[in-house]
């Protein structure tokens, strides 16, 4: 009875999917990343205006 190896599966497995660095490289220069550039800037602005009022606060109390 012949003991089942693991690395002998992921071996298999890699040589079935031999993509290639040219088609890895070109799938990545054609994926669309997603904007998310405004909501960032809100939250980032949001987030300011609470440190700044937070900081007010503190100060106007002190």
């Amino acid at each position: 009875m012949k003991k089942h190896e693991l690395f002998d599966d992921l071996d298999q497995h890699s040589k079935n999917t031999n993509n290639g660095l040219r088609k890895i490289m070109l799938e990545n220069e054609n994926h669309k990343t997603k904007a998310h550039a405004k909501s960032r800037v809100t939250f980032i602005t949001f987030i300011a205006l609470i440190l700044i009022s937070l900081f007010g606060f503190i100060v106007l109390f002190l």
